[in-house]
């Protein structure tokens, strides 16, 4: 007689979310050991459940923003470091009734700056969560399903903020993992789990810190899935492929400049400028010449630099357009990392990515003339999750001036591996090593809960 398996369903919230999870091998090792339901609107070769249409109102949005401020109030006044409120700042609003509604936001968080208070909020929040006809068609789907346990896959969002409390309804157990480097520090956690996945013991230990509630035999360290193949060459391109594909001429050199999403990135036209005048003055004295591998953002493309490049000559500058490309995002990532020896960027995860690479890595960090006025690098390095980087003795490099670029033609011609080893020492703090380590971790974690 054939025992019957647990049933498992997971919850993805958007394509590359879905996606690390595939390419990790935890999905097909799900399907191989558990009765197995993917919970997802996109493709996938897996037995599938679609989403319910979200419904959540205005009241919902609202008490969502207010319990993120209000949570970064009270982390800035129960914490040593006091800069959790520059993640919302509401700069970027725009139309009188938005202003206004984030105006009375900033206003109203002063208020519930307090565990009584963001408790309240919470559950006026999951109150109004649990009226909609998103959570109930959730709940009726879970019954109909019945799992052993729900996994869900990213902690702050509307769907699995409404699928958790759908769970919790019916007291069934979730195991959630946390999404990404900088999530339990932004005040932004919606779902409360049985059980949690994390990307390291830094990680784990930022969770108890700041959610005093969570018991640590609850908190789980199993890694990420977006880096578990890093060590593997599975997305790298053929060079000659790669190079024909992006039309990239060649150099001795290489230096990739990772654009960040607008909001971040408003002056990244002129940073992206005052490099390429700097590598030209570079080359015309030197014999080893450098390039630049411009990678937009991929959800956001290239529009706020064609001016600025449709000025500048090709041969130092080319433009990775992998939307019309035939090869898919993660692939150009890798390879563009692969293929160059050094990354530069606004803060953000493209230096962990780069470090992982063995590639190195240096952030942007001073001001640029006529900067926006909806933007502050200053600002930009006193977010909390980069604390990680000063207690590695400031593991990537800041430049701080035009004149710095020099520090990136230096360090690369040298191929002098400290900085690298300094690089890597961080990054085996933020995540769990090895990196491919992470869908064995993963199912291990389930086995033991299950």
């Amino acid at each position: 007689m054939s025992i019957k398996k647990k049933k498992v369903v997971i919850v993805f919230v958007n394509k590359s979310n879905y996606e690390n999870y595939e390419n990790s091998g935890v999905l097909k090792s799900l399907h191989d050991k558990y009765d197995l339901k993917i919970w997802y609107d996109g493709e996938t070769r897996f037995p599938s459940i679609q989403l319910p249409s979200l419904d959540f109102n205005g009241k919902i949005e609202y008490l969502k923003y207010l319990k993120e401020k209000a949570s970064l109030k009270y982390f800035d006044k129960t914490k040593k470091q006091r800069t959790h409120t520059y993640y919302r700042r509401f700069k970027r609003v725009q139309g009188f009734k938005n202003i206004l509604k984030f105006k009375s936001i900033l206003l109203f968080s002063n208020f519930f700056k307090s565990d009584k208070g963001i408790s309240f909020l919470e559950n006026k929040l999951n109150s109004y969560v649990e009226k909609t006809r998103f959570f109930k068609e959730a709940t009726k789907i879970l019954k109909e399903e019945n799992p052993d346990i729900l996994l869900i896959t990213h902690q702050s969002t509307s769907i699995t903020l409404g699928i958790s409390l759908a769970a919790n309804k019916i007291e069934l157990p979730v195991l959630s993992s946390i999404h990404s480097w900088d999530n339990i520090v932004k005040g932004n956690k919606l779902v409360n789990a049985d059980y949690y996945a994390v990307w390291s013991d830094y990680m784990k230990n930022e969770l108890l810190d700041y959610y005093p509630n969570v018991k640590v035999d609850t908190i789980f360290t199993t890694g990420t899935p977006q880096f578990h193949d890093y060590n593997s060459n599975q997305k790298l391109i053929h060079k000659e492929d790669f190079f024909n594909e992006f039309k990239i001429p060649k150099a001795k050199f290489y230096i990739c400049f990772s654009a960040n999403f607008k909001a971040i990135g408003q002056d990244e036209p002129q940073y992206l400028e005052d490099l390429i005048e700097e590598v030209k003055k570079y080359n015309s004295i030197n014999e080893e010449n450098i390039h630049i591998i411009f990678r937009p953002h991929p959800t956001e493309g290239s529009n706020r630099f064609d001016a600025l490049l449709k000025e500048k000559p090709k041969d130092v500058t080319r433009v990775i357009h992998q939307k019309e490309s035939k090869f898919n995002a993660s692939q150009v990532l890798f390879s563009t990392l692969y293929y160059t020896d050094a990354m530069v960027n606004v803060g953000s995860t493209m230096g962990l990515d780069a470090t992982l690479l063995g590639k190195l890595a240096f952030y942007l960090d001073y001001t640029v003339k006529n900067s926006s006025p909806l933007f502050s690098i200053d600002e930009i390095y006193k977010l909390v999750h980069f604390k990680s980087l000063k207690e590695y003795n400031n593991a990537i490099y800041h430049l701080k001036s035009k004149n710095d670029f020099t520090e990136i033609f230096k360090r690369i011609s040298a191929e002098n591996k400290t900085a690298i080893v300094k690089q890597q020492k961080w990054a085996e703090t933020i995540v769990k090593h090895p990196i491919e380590g992470f869908a064995t971790n993963y199912m291990n974690v389930l086995n033991e809960i299950i």
